[in-house]
């Protein structure tokens, strides 16, 4: 919807909102991406593709980018690595760059370079209910096994996806202190 705004707003001299100021602005964005089979492209390299793009612009000029779940499609350790290297990089521009992650480990660590929003979601009788307003601050909630066992997942599953999630969060306070 900011992209959509923006464009409006530069274009039209209009916008869905009470009130949008920024200044003129090129938008870019990496989202909805897919791999390529045919062209023997993988979506990780799309990806890649794409962030370099979104670098090269936001250097060359002002920008709004728009990045959708930054490398996903890699491991944990180096995704967290790479993403914190190349949102730094993207934060010396002039550009603003809105950024949508699950990795709580980047609000920690990007805590003093980028701001930190949120949507929730409440779970209500035998529904799921998200009210779509952006809310300050990394959010302090999970939902993924809540949402299996929502949809009807196995007890079982359920179960172990807690235990483990437990067994997880146990070695996070050992590890820290």
């Amino acid at each position: 919807m900011i992209a959509v705004n923006h464009i409006l707003a530069q274009t039209l001299h209009v916008c869905c909102a009470k009130a949008y100021s920024l200044g003129r602005a090129q938008v870019v964005s990496s989202m909805a991406l897919r791999d390529n089979i045919e062209g023997g492209e993988s979506y990780f390299m799309a990806e890649i593709r794409s962030l370099r793009r979104i670098m090269d612009e936001c250097k060359s000029q002002r920008c709004v980018c728009f990045i959708d779940e930054i490398l996903r499609g890699t491991n944990t350790p180096e995704r967290i690595a790479a993403s914190t290297a190349v949102l730094r990089v993207l934060h010396q521009t002039e550009s603003l760059c809105l950024v949508a992650s699950h990795d709580v480990e980047l609000t920690r660590i990007l805590e003093r370079v980028y701001g930190n929003y949120h949507f929730s979601e409440r779970f209500g009788g035998n529904e799921v209910v998200f009210d779509y307003l952006l809310k300050e601050g990394p959010s302090r909630t999970r939902n993924a096994i809540r949402l299996l066992e929502y949809m009807g997942f196995d007890a079982h599953l359920v179960a172990e996806a807690r235990a483990m999630l437990g067994k997880a969060e146990d070695a996070e306070v050992i590890l820290e202190n």
